[in-house]
């Protein structure tokens, strides 16, 4: 399994560096001249994961390297698995970044409280809500992980199809939808609904390997 993720992530590695660079920027932009708010961590994740577990797919049917890949000692198991874990840390990798970037611009609000006036909209500085922003990023991964469990057993069965695509765009959209619409301030939860968030995903992303693991062992390659 070890050597299907390093295969995964090498392959990802250029793909991941430009994209962190391109959404970087968006965020600030965003952030500075919009709206400073904990819901902007909901815009990455999703989308991102995504992004990568299609980019890997159509590069494996490009190139034949299911094949390949399932001539190094590992089982077709052990593919699958590498694939989920790639997605899983791809997905927590967009929400740190989204994280980082929240705290750094309201920071910067805090200290530079003149900055507020380059912003468009008058609610662009909302000071520094680290309850929301908790709750943010464990919806947000929760999305990412509910998203690629239920692409990826899509893609172990036909690979990548249209119906993979437009249920990545749907859930991409949805995503989108929640940030824009996940107005602050947001009411303050207890620790156990964002718990309750990421177990429930859990749950969801381990059954969706297990049944795309099954699938895969099934396909003709």
């Amino acid at each position: 399994m070890k050597t299907a993720v390093l295969s995964d992530l090498a392959f990802a590695a250029p793909r991941l560096r430009t994209d962190a660079i391109r959404w970087t920027i968006v965020l600030l932009a965003t952030e500075f001249l919009l709206v400073n708010s904990p819901s902007t961590v909901l815009l990455v994740a999703v989308p991102e994961t995504l992004a990568l577990i299609q980019a890997l797919a159509i590069d494996e049917e490009r190139c034949g390297w299911n094949r390949l890949r399932l001539a190094l000692p590992i089982t077709r198991a052990e593919a699958v698995a590498a694939r989920f874990a790639v997605a899983a840390l791809v997905a927590a990798g967009a929400v740190a970044l989204t994280a980082g970037t929240n705290l750094l611009v309201a920071a910067l609000f805090a200290a530079v409280p003149t900055l507020g006036e380059i912003a468009i909209l008058p609610t662009a500085a909302t000071g520094i809500d680290t309850t929301t922003l908790a709750l943010c990023c464990c919806a947000s991964m929760s999305l990412a992980l509910v998203a690629a469990g239920t692409v990826l057993p899509l893609i172990s069965w036909r690979g990548s199809t249209l119906g993979a695509s437009l249920a990545m765009c749907a859930l991409s959209m949805l995503s989108l939808l929640l940030a824009i619409n996940a107005r602050p301030p947001l009411p303050a939860p207890p620790a156990l609904l964002a718990a309750g968030l990421l177990a429930v995903a859990a749950i969801w992303f381990i059954a969706s390997a297990a049944l795309a693991t099954r699938i895969f062992s099934r396909r003709e390659l």
